[in-house]
């Protein structure tokens, strides 16, 4: 299971509210806050396969000007000691409290293991 933590820079116009709510009504992303032209989202997708869907999609999506890729993790089917939800839940605390309001994104600070 691909989930991704991303920092979504969107048009400051019709076009990126247009691209936010198709975002929003995407299951497979999750949102975080917003801060001007910047989103924090996670993407989670059950396969690699569906992951480059969704990343191709959201990177073709008008309104869409940058997506950076801050966090990755590919979930291994066996490993019960994984909960994506929580994960999904630290890496989107994690984006809105710092990496979302910094000029350049420091991938250093994301969550790097699993809990």
């Amino acid at each position: 299971m691909p989930i991704s933590g991303l920092v979504i820079t969107l048009q400051q116009n019709e076009s990126g509210q247009s691209a936010l709510a198709r975002i929003q009504s995407t299951p497979t992303f999750e949102i975080g806050k917003r801060d001007g032209a910047r989103l924090a989202a996670v993407l989670e997708t059950k396969t690699p396969k569906q992951d480059k869907h969704c990343w191709n999609w959201l990177n073709q999506l008008p309104g869409v000007l940058f997506v950076d890729v801050v966090f990755i993790h590919f979930d291994e089917e066996n490993d019960a000691d994984t909960k994506p939800n929580c994960l999904t839940h630290k890496i989107l605390n994690k984006l809105d409290s710092s990496e979302l309001h910094s000029p350049s994104i420091q991938t250093n600070h994301i969550l790097a293991s699993k809990d």
